[in-house]
This record gives structure tokens, sequence and C-alpha cells, in this order.
């Protein structure tokens, strides 16, 4: 399935889904907000949603979300003008069956199931219209650490995938609807991706830094922000306004003022203590430099049309710059077909180079993503000698599981991932890279 040209900047995970209709739930008001605390080696975070539905009859209400890198679902809870109810831990099949018991006995029921890539679907059965429902999510999140700070992300947004197994049927005017094979996602239920931000709830953020550090410069690509000194010496990092939707994710970057080592430890309920140390990469000694064999694998699907495709032909470009003549490189073009731009690495010369150039001009944005095809023609052109793969993406596949599969016994061959755009797959790419001991980097499109 080629994906169909949307604006893929303008979803939103959070939104309701009616689970008779596949509608969003219509409803007289609704928020979306994210506290918690940003630490060296990870993130505490709540997402606290409150929504009341419109309408008649009570409904079933369905969330779907993805969870951002290195994160775990730990508890959630919904509380109403007169209930409340909290998750407990349960085999899939039993926690299933007593929520189809609640819902059709007519109890307020509660069922969250993690699905591939990450997705999450949070039901809820029996919400009476005209209650105001607050439903808390508690997560624990990795960030990207790096000698001298961190980048933090969180999804808002849930943007369309490639599936060559999917279909994809336009249900409205400017509305679609994505169904994945059962036999590899189960009953999975996504939401309805939109080109408008009409139907977007406000969200907003209040977390708080706590890096060990002095911290030198905080920002965000993505959202307009305020920062809080706290007495502690922690930052309190907080949304600006209180327009905002969910069209893309959050991005934080912290730069500190020294690259000293941390120690991050605590106590747990039976008494045990935890630690864990981040040491710059610099206390390790500089690495020998040596002649580079890469290829760079292209993402040239339709998700990457317009600003995407050019950042990543100039990406490609400015380290074909870098390269010298002892280096050889190689560049692969993908989405539903595989176009390279010579059989086997080529001694980076400044004719090839030349050469490159005149290729990246002709590789424009079509058809689907079938990354794993481009992966595995990269790996070929490397062949036994080992080398890196530089993959430019904005990383919007589904079943990423099976490509983490296939790049596990290509030993000697490191993958680099370059996401692309607001609402790329950070969990996924980080994963990818982190397979093969390769680095995660983002350009945020706005």
């Amino acid at each position: 399935m080629g994906k169909k040209k949307m604006n893929t900047d303008k979803e939103a995970p959070f939104n309701l889904i009616d689970l008779k209709t596949g509608k969003n739930i219509r409803t007289a008001m609704q928020s979306l907000f994210l506290t918690g605390e940003i630490l060296p080696v990870g993130a505490r975070l709540s997402v606290w949603h409150v929504f009341k539905p419109e309408g008649k009859k009570p409904v079933e209400a369905i969330y779907c979300f993805a969870l951002p890198r290195d994160a775990s679902m730990r508890r959630f809870f919904v509380k109403g003008d007169r209930f409340s109810a909290y998750s407990r831990l349960e085999p899939t099949g039993k926690a299933v069956k007593a929520y189809e018991k609640g819902v059709e006995d007519g109890h307020l029921s509660l069922l969250a199931r993690q699905y591939r890539d990450g997705i999450v679907n949070l039901s809820i059965g029996n919400v009476r219209p005209g209650e105001s429902v607050s439903v808390y999510l508690e997560l624990i999140a990795g960030v990207d650490i790096s000698d001298q700070g961190l980048r933090f992300r969180f999804p808002f947004a849930l943007a369309p995938g490639y599936h060559g197994k999917a279909k994809m049927m336009e249900v409205g005017p400017g509305a679609y609807e994505l169904e994945l094979p059962e036999d590899e996602f189960g009953d999975l239920i996504l939401p309805q991706w939109r080109g408008d931000t009409e139907s977007l709830h406000s969200v907003g953020f209040d977390l708080r830094l706590n890096i060990g550090r002095e911290i030198a410069e905080i920002a965000s690509p993505s959202h307009a922000m305020r920062t809080v000194n706290l007495e502690d010496g922690n930052v309190q990092v907080l949304s600006a306004t209180d327009s905002e939707v969910p069209d893309r994710d959050l991005v934080l970057d912290v730069r500190t003022r020294d690259k000293a080592p941390l120690i991050v430890s605590g106590v747990e309920k039976d008494g045990k203590g935890r630690f864990a140390v981040v040491v710059s990469s610099e206390n390790f000694g500089k690495c020998e430099k040596s002649a580079r064999n890469i290829v760079f694998v292209i993402d040239r699907s339709g998700s990457m049309s317009g600003p995407p495709m050019a950042q990543a032909r100039k990406a490609v470009e400015a380290c074909l710059g870098a390269l010298g003549d002892e280096d050889r490189f190689g560049i692969v073009a993908f989405d539903d077909m595989v176009e390279r731009f010579s059989e086997k690495t080529v001694p980076a010369d400044m004719e090839n180079r030349t050469a490159a150039k005149k290729f990246l001009e002709k590789v424009d944005a079509r058809g689907g993503t079938e990354l794993l095809e481009g992966l595995e023609a990269a790996m070929g052109m490397l062949g036994g000698t080992g080398g890196d793969i530089m993959v430019i993406t904005d990383g919007e596949v589904f079943g990423t599981e099976d490509i983490l599969m296939a790049v596990k016994n290509h030993s000697g061959i490191r993958i680099h991932c370059l996401g692309i755009g607001s609402a790329s797959q950070d969990r996924f790419l980080a994963l990818l890279a982190r397979e093969s001991s390769g680095r995660k980097e983002s350009i945020f499109r706005q």
C-alpha cells in the first residue's frame, strides 16, 4: 500500500474513538496535559486527559497512542464525577474477558493493551454522556543523552505509516482510515487521520529538569515554552501558550555547561539501592581515524515530499563533502523499489562525488516505504567488509519489529539514523541504531 499524500503533521493519537462507529467521539471539552521529571537517564511522566462526551447514550471510547522511546506504561486510572477506577496487571486473555463482561453488565470498564510498534489501545467502556472524565497515564521513558546534554521527545502526534498489506480508505472529506493485517496486529484500532487541526484538542506541559549539572541552554524546536529556575537547582519547563494542539512531537533540547560524570541513585521499597553512572565518551579516549566505507539510504516515499526530501538531499551532500579520497561510499534510494547510485561502494574522489550529486538531484518523493529492502540493498553493497549505513527517513512504517530482527545478524555493520519530521518515529529509529551500535539524530521540521 502506498501512502496517500496527507499532511501527517495534523494527527492526534489521544483523540477518543467510538468503538461502534470508528469515528471520533464528539466532546463538550477536551484537553491533554503532560507532567513529569526528566533525569539524565530517563523520564518519569504522567499524561492527564480530561474530556466530557456529548450524546444521549453511554459510549465505549478508545485512545490510540504511541509510546516514546524506551518507554513502558506503569499504570493508569480514571476518575469521574461519581466514580474512580484503577488498573492492575493481568494476563491478556483474562483482562480482555473481564473487560468485556464489565461492559456487558453495564459497568465502567478499563483495558490497556500494547501492540506492535509500541502502539497502545486504552479502552474505556460505558462512559456516560455529559460526565467529566479524567484519565491519568503513568509512563517511564528514555532520553537521548549526549556528552553535553540530552534531548527529550514525547509523541503528541501519531503519523500514518506504511505497511505492504495495509488498506487505506478515504471515509470523508480529508479523513482517512488505515486497516492493518489482523494476523500481525490483532484487533488494534487506529485513529482517523485528517489534514486539518480544527477537531484537535489543546495540549500543554509542565516538566521538571533534574539534570545534575549546571544548565547552559534549554530550547524547543517544536513548542513555545517558558522556564522557571527552582530553589533546589532544578528547572521547570512549561508550555507558553494554551493554544497548542497535538499535531507534532514535543522536543526539548538541554545543553549543560560541563561534561562531568553523573551518578543517579535511589532506594526501592524493599530497601535495595540502585544507581546509574553517566560518563562522557571523551573519558575513553579518541578513536583512531580510519578510511570509511559508508552507504547512504534515502527514504523517497510519498510522506517525504516537499521540505523533508530537500533536507534529505542536503544531509547526504554535506556528508559527501566531508569524505576524503581514501573513503568509499554508496547511495541507495528506496520507496517500494530500490535504486542504487552504484552496484558497490566507490572511492570518494571528486569525480564520484560530483556524479553522486547529480544522482541526488533526480531523487524525488514517491510510492511506499519498503525500508527493509533499502537496508538489505545497502548491506549487500558493503558485503563482508563491514562499514556504516546512514538511513535518512521519517520512519513512518508499521511492523518495525521485522526490520529490527532482520538487521540483528549483520555483524560489522553500524546503522545510523537521521529522522526527519515533526512526528518521525523516534522510538523505532533509536532502536534501529542501537541494534548495531549506531547513532540516531533528527531534523525537526515545524
